[in-house]
């Protein structure tokens, strides 16, 4: 198919192609910290708040990808601290999270309920998914399994299966 727009080989062939988009839409269905914190703004804020706070969790992914694409993934994995520290400022950013929903009470009615703005929502939901060690992960062991190691080629198609 690639070959036909020209593109091949910089982008992977197409069994490759369908595995990784059926392994990775099985992975993103998978419950955690972004699918939580998406469905608790929704649930609290509404559809608009649920927007929010999704595309700001696809701004943290372009985080990752942009991370795998220069090679800083690889350099988090093989450094145990940095990975550590990862790990714990995401759980910490978590908790901070939880402390904030639990501390403003339950939801009230629309008009006197004290609103996040889109953009609060936006960045937080950014935050959850850059701190997030399971995107992390996905990004570090299981993309690459996906893509071609010639020089040249494997930042493109990393950047192709990332998006």
């Amino acid at each position: 198919m690639f070959e036909l727009l020209g593109l091949h080989p910089l982008l992977p062939d197409l069994p490759r192609l369908l595995t990784f988009a059926l392994a990775s839409f099985v992975l993103n269905i998978t419950p955690g910290a972004d699918m939580t914190f998406v469905a608790a703004t929704s649930a609290r804020g509404g559809r608009r708040s649920g927007i929010a706070a999704a595309l700001g969790v696809g701004a943290g992914s372009l985080v990752h990808l942009a991370a795998a694409v220069v090679g800083l993934s690889a350099l988090i994995a093989s450094s145990q601290a940095a990975f550590t520290v990862l790990k714990w400022a995401g759980a910490a950013y978590l908790i901070y999270t939880a402390v904030s929903l639990l501390r403003s009470g339950p939801p009230q009615a629309e008009a006197t309920a004290p609103a996040r703005s889109d953009t609060e929502l936006f960045r937080s939901g950014a935050l959850v998914n850059m701190l997030n060690p399971k995107v992390g992960l996905f990004f570090l062991a299981f993309l690459p399994q996906f893509v071609d190691p010639l020089p040249g080629v494997a930042a493109v198609q990393t950047l192709f299966l990332g998006l």
